[in-house]
C-alpha cells in the first residue's frame, strides 16, 4: 500500500514550518513523501523545502490560475496517479493541531495511526473519501464512524485513488462541502471519524484563499454570492445559513450538509 501526503500551499512558506510540517514527522520518518504544491511565482520562497531529506518534502508546481478546488482535483487526479499512490492525505498548510476525542493534541505517531485507521475503514466499507470533523470542541466529538453525508473538513482528508470517474470542483470557496457531496453522489457514502477534530485559524488572512481573493472582505462577499448557487445546484443536499461572528470566524454565510440525504 502506497501513501503520499499533499499540502496545497500559497503565501505560507514560513508558516508551514511552524504548523503543519511538525505534525507530519511520523510520515517523514517512515519515508512517506510530503508534497508541497505551490505556484511557480512562490517556488523561490519554498525552495528550501524541495528535496529536504530531514522533512522528506518535495515541491510540486501547480498552475497560478488554479483556485483551491481545482488544485485539490489536480492533486488527486494527476499528481497522485503520477506517484502511483494508492491513498493520499490532503492536509492544509496552517493546521495547529489534530485533536483526539478528549480535545487533546495528538502526536505525529497518533496522527499517522489515525490516517491508517481511515484507510482501513475506506477499504472495509468500499469507500473512497474519508476524514474528520472541522471543530475543536470535544463536547461535540462522538466515538462513532459514519458514512452519511456529514461534512468532512478539507483541511484533513484521506482519498483512495482509483480509476472511478474523476471528481473535479472549480469553486474557490466551499470546495470541501462540494467534494463531500460529489463523492457521496458518486460512491453513495463518505467516511467520517467523528471523534477527531482540528485547531486552525479559519479565514486566515495570511496567504491561502484570502490572498487569492486579494483580502478577507472579498472572500466573504464571494462566499455570500455563491452559497445560493451551490444550494440550487445540490438541491436537498445542503442549506445556506448566516454564521454569526465569533472569536474564530467573521460573520458570513456558510453551508450545512443534509446528513439525512439519500442517494
Amino acid at each position: 500500500m502506497s501513501i503520499s501526503v499533499f499540502i496545497p500551499s500559497r503565501g505560507r512558506s514560513e508558516l508551514i514550518m511552524k504548523s503543519t510540517l511538525p505534525l507530519l514527522k511520523a510520515f517523514a520518518d517512515k519515508g512517506i513523501p510530503i508534497n508541497i504544491c505551490v505556484r511557480q511565482e512562490d517556488y523561490k520562497d519554498y525552495e528550501y523545502l524541495h528535496h529536504n531529506k530531514e522533512l522528506n518534502t518535495y515541491l510540486r508546481k501547480v498552475s497560478s490560475t488554479m483556485g483551491i478546488g481545482e488544485k485539490r482535483a489536480y492533486i488527486t487526479n494527476v499528481l497522485a496517479k503520477e506517484d502511483k499512490a494508492d491513498y493520499i492525505l490532503q492536509i492544509d498548510d496552517d493546521l495547529n493541531a489534530i485533536l483526539d476525542g478528549n480535545g487533546k493534541n495528538m502526536n505525529p505517531e497518533q496522527i499517522y495511526s489515525l490516517v491508517i485507521s481511515i484507510i482501513e475503514e475506506l477499504e472495509k466499507r468500499d469507500a473512497y473519501y474519508g476524514g474528520i470533523v472541522g471543530y475543536s470542541n470535544s463536547f461535540f466529538l462522538k466515538n462513532t464512524i459514519t458514512e452519511t453525508l456529514k461534512y468532512i473538513i478539507g483541511a484533513f482528508q484521506v482519498i483512495r485513488i482509483s480509476d472511478r470517474e474523476p471528481i473535479s470542483v472549480g469553486y474557490k470557496h466551499f470546495e470541501d462541502y462540494i467534494y463531500c457531496m460529489e463523492y457521496f453522489l458518486r460512491d453513495g457514502k463518505i467516511i467520517r471519524f467523528n471523534n477527531y477534530g482540528i485547531t486552525t485559524k479559519y479565514f486566515n488572512p495570511e496567504g491561502g484563499i484570502c490572498e487569492y481573493y486579494d483580502g478577507l472582505e472579498k472572500r466573504i462577499q464571494d462566499a455570500n454570492k455563491i452559497a445560493d448557487e451551490i444550494c440550487d445546484k445540490y438541491k436537498g443536499m445542503c442549506i445556506k445559513y448566516l454564521k454569526k461572528k465569533s472569536s474564530r470566524v467573521p460573520e458570513c454565510y456558510n453551508l450545512k450538509l443534509n446528513y439525512h440525504f439519500k442517494k
